[in-house]
């Protein structure tokens, strides 16, 4: 009971209050969405990506990571298409549907409740850089695969690839990637406090940006397309791990930590994508919301049975 208090308190409450705070400014104001979401994806996200890799260390387990997460995406994408053609889906609501199962917010909810569980544990540092890693990839995955599902309900394929590669957290990633290697630490440079309070801005406006969103939104709990994706995440996305997790033989720490972030709620990106693009923002928005409620509930046996599967 107490963990589940903590979630809801420490997690879910404070996204909830920028989201809220987002419904409130957008049903006073008239504000422009879409150019909230491009401060996100052009100035925010880039150094976000650029600063989080730059300063952790991410070599531990980083093999296996990598490995179960491309798993764990072709299986996620496999069943979100065959969803949609079951439910005969429009080629717009298809992919931003497969978009919301296959981006999992395993940032602001993630991070938190992995430093949670493993707190005053000797195992917290080893935990934080497998989640670090899981959420690296699925921004990696929000600027790629994310943007060019999300264009090719309208656009050529090429179209949609040369999207993709306009997206500058892309090279941010590789950037980060590569300085890592030169022996000049750029924390001790004059830009990189400018570096930080970018990262620190993201959160924050990406959740206003979907209260904002949500402001203009119509939520229906009627729709059931939304309790389709809300299943196939919250639930799907667990057991789904759970066979990944089995197949590549891992336990421990690591079968703890990649099962407990595949329960996360799908990530705010995929309604943010799905508002730059304005592909089906509504259902994406609504995925979202429902998502993120829903977890307060599920993440708690996801967390308790993964300790009951893979014992350390």
């Amino acid at each position: 009971m107490e963990l589940f208090i903590h979630i809801i308190t420490h997690n879910i409450v404070p996204i909830f209050f920028l989201i809220g705070t987002g419904v409130l400014l957008g049903k006073i104001f008239k504000l422009d969405v879409g150019t909230l979401s491009k401060l996100s994806f052009y100035a925010l996200m880039p150094f976000y990506a650029f600063t989080t890799i730059y300063t952790n260390n991410l070599s531990v387990n980083m093999g296996k990571t990598l490995l179960f997460a491309a798993l764990f995406l072709v299986l996620n994408m496999t069943i979100g298409y065959a969803a949609a053609a079951i439910r005969r889906m429009n080629s717009r609501k298809k992919h931003i549907l497969v978009n919301t199962v296959i981006l999992y917010n395993s940032g602001n909810i993630g991070i938190p409740l992995i430093t949670l569980i493993f707190m005053n544990t000797a195992y917290l540092n080893q935990a934080l850089v497998i989640q670090i890693t899981i959420m690296l990839t699925q921004s990696f995955l929000g600027a790629t695969v994310g943007f060019y599902n999300a264009g090719r309900s309208e656009m050529h394929w090429r179209d949609s690839i040369l999207y993709v590669l306009k997206m500058p957290a892309i090279y941010a990633i590789a950037a980060a990637t590569l300085l890592k290697q030169v022996d000049i630490d750029l924390t001790l440079t004059f830009v990189w406090p400018a570096f930080i309070y970018l990262k620190q801005a993201m959160i924050g406006l990406v959740l206003l940006t979907l209260g904002i969103q949500l402001s203009y939104t119509k939520i229906s709990s009627r729709d059931p397309d939304a309790f389709i994706a809300v299943a196939l995440r919250l639930a799907g996305g667990p057991i789904g791990a759970f066979l990944i997790i089995k197949l590549l033989g891992i336990s421990g720490l690591m079968g703890q930590v990649l099962l407990i972030s595949s329960a996360a709620p799908t990530a705010v990106m995929a309604a943010l994508i799905a508002i730059e693009r304005n592909t089906e923002p509504e259902f994406a928005s609504k995925t979202v919301t429902f998502t993120t409620i829903i977890c307060s509930i599920t993440l708690v046996f996801v967390v308790y049975f993964s300790r009951i599967l893979f014992p350390i």
